[in-house]
Order: structure tokens, then C-alpha cells, then sequence
């Protein structure tokens, strides 16, 4: 009886352990596994790779303005820290996202031997482009004509009495309230004017190299003569490479002396046909409408001679933006010349860092269109704020790719201005000032 309270032991084993199993395993699996803290047996080192060094540029390297250090190690072939380490050694600290300067740019450019040309957002890879249209897309087109001139020789009184209204009492202190642009027909052509002397518009497209107009007409008085403003509106013509007409105003004024005019002109190197050269010349009175069809004539007559006016108007609208500002009732307003294409009510639009769907469009008249073709100037509603006079306006295929590249633009502006007003920033001055005292080793 005593046996049947004894504890059982466990089978197979000894007191509390486990029972165990009989394995069987091959004798050529029974190798010893190799501690995994140990060496292994991976073959053979792999030899090293030596990295190849950036391919240093051959040529002219292009920049952007407010490039960051990352960009311009990339641009000019110069490792990041040797570019860092220039930088140190004139006591200043970069990081690699840091816009610079372009003083800055050219100096690194210039240390390391480059030769670089620092691109500004206004000349990015949005600016016009040159196309190339099939002669049978090709129709005629009005003449653009920029009026010059004296702010006091009567370019708004002349302008006025082609168009036949009453708009003249706007003008104060040079300044004319309007969109910019006006349209005449004479004998059934349409001739575009621009009222730009001086102009913001005008200037910023000449200095991009952008042709906005077609003919310079300059507007003499009588009883006045050539003026300091008449002697820079011929150089203005003469850089914009156009031909000039001139149209000797106030004719009907008592003093007037056109001939005299004629001599002081010719002192400029612009001989008038009449004697000999190869300038037109038309005496005219914008208080008596004297001349006026003269001098249409003659604008034709240069138009047809000297100039090929065509353009393929079945294609999306560009062109340069001459006036814009912030209307306080609709919103931003520009005016745009269409150069190239038709612009329509909806098309998607870009100018510089502006963009927009065009809402509606309205002539010189202030009357609505549905549409512009070239050598038609417009005034455009739909843009997110007033576009830069002189930007290059274009159509967008749709509203996602013009906001896209409105916003493009802006970034670029915006790296640019850090880079004139970040307080790290370093001046071109500075750093040569350092480099004499020794404080940049080379």
C-alpha cells in the first residue's frame, strides 16, 4: 500500500528533465557551424572603387542668380567642400542649401577658374521663344508704332486726334491715363500705337532684347525743335533697331518753323527724303487734323517697304505686357500686345510670376472682345495679381501648368532676393578684402 503514494519519474529522462529524442542527421551536414562573432568565409575582398571626380565644364557655365552652394558645385565641377572651405577661409560660414550672392558666385567662378554668366529670373527658360511658322499659317498683321517724343510736343494731342475722342485733358506731368494702346484704320488697315515714351514697359523690353514695336514715330513741335527728351527717344529707336518716322507737330502755330526742324535733325543723322535721305517727314497739326492721312500714309509706306508683317494667328497667344495694375472694383488688370496667336476668353495665362484664366478682354475702347488677334492690344482680367510691365505673356495648356510655372518664376525671385539680403551673405568687396589680408589661403 506504502508503493501506491510514490511519485512516478518522468520517462525518459532524469528527474525533471525533458524526455528526449533519438536524431539521426547526416554525416556531411554534422560540420560544426562557425560562430556567427567569428570570421566567415565571404571570398575574396572586393577591390575598392575609387570614385571619378565631377567632369569639370569645358565651356561658359550658365547659373542661376541665388544659386545654392549644392547648385553651383554641381554647375561648375568643384566639390562642396572645397567651395565650403574657400568660404571659411574668409571667415564665413555657408551651408550647402544657402542661396549666394552673385558677387559671391563669381568670385568662387573665378577662384577655381570657370567661366560662368549668372542667369536672373527674368531671363529664365520662360522668355520668348523663337519660332518657326509655316509660311502657309503666315497672314498679315498691323504695324506697331511707338509715338516719341518731347513731353510737351503734343504725343497725347496727336494720338487724340487720330482716334477722333477726347481723352487729352488726362495727361499731367507726362503721365497718360489709359490702357497703353490704341488702334486706327486708315484706308482699310489697321495701324496699333502704343503711347510709351519712356516707358517702364518699353525700357525693361529693350533691355531683354525683346521687339515690342515695328516703327518710332517722333513727334517735333514746330515752334520748339529738338529737345533733350527728342535726343533720347532717338537713342531709344536706334537700340530698339526700328525704323523712325517723323512728324513735325504744332504746324499751325504761330512761330512755327518746321524747316528749322528739318536742320536740327539732320545734325542727328536723319536726312529727310526730300533732301536726299532716307527719312519721312510729315508736317502735321493735331489741333487742326493737318497732315494726319499723310502721316498714316507714309507709316504704311515704311511698314510695306522696309518690314515683313506677319504672324501665325492659329496658335496659342504671346506677347509683352505694356500696363498693369491693381483695379480696386475688378481686380488685377493688364494689357497685353498679342504678337503671336489668338487669345481667348478662358485660355490659361502666364506672365513672369503672375498667372490666371482669362476672364474677360476688352479693347482700347474699353469695349468687351472675345478674343485678340496679332498686333492687337488687350486689356486682360483674370490674373492673381498685376504682372510686371515687360514680362513675356503666354498661353499655358491649362490652369495646373501655368500656376506651375508662375510658381517657378516666383521661387526663382525669391532665391534671388535672399541672396542680395541675407545677412550672411558676402560681398564681392569683402571678400577680396579679406583675400589681401591674408585671411584665404590658397
Amino acid at each position: 500500500m506504502a508503493d501506491r503514494h510514490r511519485p512516478l519519474r518522468p520517462r525518459g529522462g532524469a528527474p525533471g528533465g525533458r524526455r528526449k529524442r533519438r536524431v539521426v542527421i547526416d554525416s556531411q551536414a554534422a560540420r560544426p557551424r562557425p560562430d556567427a562573432r567569428g570570421q566567415r568565409d565571404v571570398g575574396p575582398p572586393k577591390p575598392r572603387v575609387e570614385r571619378e571626380p565631377a567632369p569639370q565644364p569645358t565651356g561658359p557655365v550658365t547659373v542661376e542668380s541665388g544659386a545654392t552652394v549644392k547648385d553651383l558645385s554641381a554647375a561648375l565641377g568643384v566639390p562642396m567642400p572645397q567651395i565650403m572651405k574657400f568660404f571659411m577661409g574668409a571667415g564665413e560660414m555657408v551651408n550647402i542649401t544657402q542661396s549666394l550672392s552673385d558677387e559671391a558666385i563669381e568670385l568662387i567662378a573665378a577662384e577655381f577658374e570657370r567661366e560662368v554668366r549668372i542667369k536672373h529670373a527674368d531671363e529664365e527658360e520662360l522668355e520668348p521663344e523663337v519660332y518657326e511658322d509655316a509660311p502657309e499659317d503666315l497672314v498679315a498683321r498691323p504695324p506697331v508704332i511707338t509715338i516719341m517724343g518731347h513731353v510737351d510736343h503734343g504725343k497725347t494731342s496727336l494720338l487724340d486726334a487720330l482716334r477722333e475722342s477726347a481723352v487729352v485733358e488726362t495727361e499731367a506731368g507726362g503721365i497718360t491715363q489709359h490702357i497703353g494702346a490704341y488702334q486706327v484704320d486708315h484706308n482699310g488697315r489697321r495701324i496699333t500705337f502704343l503711347d510709351t515714351p519712356g516707358h517702364e514697359a518699353f525700357t525693361a523690353l529693350r533691355a531683354r532684347g525683346a521687339k515690342v514695336t515695328d516703327i518710332a514715330v517722333l513727334v517735333v513741335a514746330a515752334d520748339d525743335g529738338v529737345m533733350p527728351q527728342t535726343v533720347e527717344s532717338i537713342n531709344h529707336a536706334r537700340a530698339a533697331e526700328v525704323p523712325i518716322v517723323i512728324a513735325v507737330n504744332k504746324v499751325d502755330k504761330e512761330g512755327a518753323n518746321p524747316t528749322r526742324v528739318r536742320q536740327e535733325l539732320v545734325t542727328h543723322d536723319l536726312q529727310p527724303e526730300e533732301w536726299g535721305g532716307t527719312i519721312q517727314f510729315a508736317d502735321v497739326s493735331a489741333k487742326t487734323k493737318e497732315g494726319l492721312d499723310s502721316l498714316l500714309e507714309q507709316i504704311l509706306l515704311v511698314a510695306d517697304a522696309e518690314l515683313e508683317l506677319t504672324a501665325n494667328p492659329s496658335t496659342g497667344a504671346s506677347g509683352p505686357i505694356i500696363e498693369s495694375r491693381l483695379d480696386v472694383g475688378r481686380g488685377p488688370i493688364a494689357t497685353m500686345l498679342v504678337q503671336r496667336g489668338t487669345l481667348k476668353i478662358g485660355d490659361a495665362i502666364v506672365a513672369g510670376d503672375a498667372w490666371g484664366k482669362v476672364k474677360a478682354l476688352h479693347d482700347y475702347r474699353g469695349e468687351r472682345a472675345k478674343e485678340a488677334t496679332p498686333g492687337t492690344p488687350v486689356e486682360i482680367l483674370g490674373f492673381d495679381k498685376p504682372p510686371g510691365a515687360g514680362e513675356h505673356a503666354y498661353v499655358a495648356e491649362n490652369d495646373r501648368q501655368a500656376r506651375q510655372r508662375a510658381g517657378l518664376r516666383a521661387q526663382r525671385v525669391r532665391a534671388e532676393q535672399l541672396a542680395r539680403g541675407a545677412k550672411k551673405g558676402i560681398s564681392l568687396e569683402e571678400l577680396f578684402t579679406q583675400i589681401e589680408a591674408g585671411a584665404v589661403q590658397d
